[in-house]
């Protein structure tokens, strides 16, 4: 099915935006690795029939606004380009000043769910008409202690799109590699693990900067289930089987394009 070509960007909803573009506009005093804020509950997102700024999607706010997480069982931060971190440098952040961290463990000061798995959500996102086609992409890198192709140990990143229709999968990373492309999904980057920077205090294997696009259309029948939403963008990153060695994921430069159908 072919669709028109507007796209519509999530865009905070009408209460409270112009608060939010007052922040956006103030300095920001960069934080540190450690930090962990829990995104106020807030208003729920409206995409309108426009296009418009996704409001922190690449979390230049310095904050987790429009993000939600467990505040008890999760282990994530928000990480600053300055002062350099050398897991990331230069790679990421991809997109201005600060990255969305998680890992497995405690690695960024928190603790993960079981000190096994770390849950980063965005906001319940809602429409003004039932989408023809959601289209997500993201900047990605992850890193690991575990042994390439661990079959017992396999930790893992997931990306997903979360609907009244259920879950759909975007993209896994693991010891055995990557979901391969292919059914609305493109990767751009990682050919094979490589070894963790010097100076990183996780040693073992990374991926190196990883640039996802899925997109995924929907026919009548799932546009009426899914209907005006909510729907929701939600990153895991899970140990299996061993939680003495850490898994960490950073992302940023996140987008989300709703397409009427025709």
């Amino acid at each position: 099915m072919r669709f028109r070509a507007l796209t519509i960007t999530l865009v905070a909803a009408a209460v409270g935006l112009g608060s939010i573009a007052a922040d956006a506009a103030a300095p920001l005093a960069p934080e540190s690795p450690a930090s962990r804020a829990r995104p106020p509950l807030g208003e729920t997102t409206v995409v309108a029939p426009s296009v418009a700024t996704f409001i922190n999607a690449s979390f230049e706010l310095g904050t987790f606004l429009n993000w939600q997480f467990d505040e008890g069982s999760a282990d994530v931060a928000i990480v600053p380009k300055n002062p350099p971190d050398p897991c990331f440098q230069p790679s990421l952040p991809s997109d201005g000043n600060f990255m969305a961290c998680m890992s497995t463990g405690t690695f960024y000061g928190g603790t993960s769910n079981g000190g096994v798995r770390t849950d980063l959500t965005s906001g319940p996102l809602l429409f003004d008409f039932k989408p023809g086609n959601i289209k997500i992409s993201f900047d990605v890198e992850f890193q690991t202690e575990e042994s390439a192709m661990s079959i017992a140990h396999n930790d893992s990143f997931e990306a997903r799109l979360v609907t009244a229709a259920g879950s759909f999968p975007i993209v896994q990373i693991d010891t055995f590699g990557r979901t391969e492309p292919g059914r609305g999904l493109k990767v751009v980057g990682f050919s094979e693990m490589l070894g963790t920077r010097p100076g990183c205090a996780l040693v073992g294997l990374r991926t190196g900067l990883l640039n996802v696009t899925w997109s995924k259309p929907f026919d009548a029948v799932m546009r009426g289930l899914i209907a005006r939403g909510p729907v929701f963008v939600e990153f895991t990153i899970s140990n299996q089987g061993d939680s003495t060695h850490t898994s960490i994921a950073c992302v940023d430069n996140v987008e989300v394009k709703v397409t009427k159908p025709e």
